[in-house]
């Protein structure tokens, strides 16, 4: 059974990797891209873009925060599972602004 910091853990890596996978598009873009391929590929990237956002700023990602807090209630304030819940819950608030 996957802890409440552990499904916290995964949910976020796939954002980071929807944003690897962006990043990925950006640099093909500006070195390899054919020439007619710009269309496609503004679209492929707002795609990518549009879904990182509504998982990393959905309810789930708010409950998964509430969950692992909950569950390191009591730990170390500067431990390194209480740093990833605290930047990630900014993160997710500040993400709420841009919906």
């Amino acid at each position: 059974m996957t802890t409440a910091l552990g499904q916290l853990q995964e949910w976020l890596a796939e954002v980071a990797d929807l944003g690897d996978v962006t990043h990925l598009l950006e640099w093909d873009q500006q070195t390899m891209m054919p020439a007619r391929g710009a269309a496609g590929r503004a679209e492929a990237l707002a795609t990518v873009r549009r879904v990182s956002h509504e998982k990393f700023a959905s309810a789930e990602t708010g409950r998964l925060l509430e969950s692992a807090q909950g569950a390191l209630n009591g730990a170390d304030p500067d431990s390194d599972e209480m740093a990833l819940v605290r930047v990630a819950r900014r993160r997710w608030e500040l993400s709420l602004i841009h919906i």
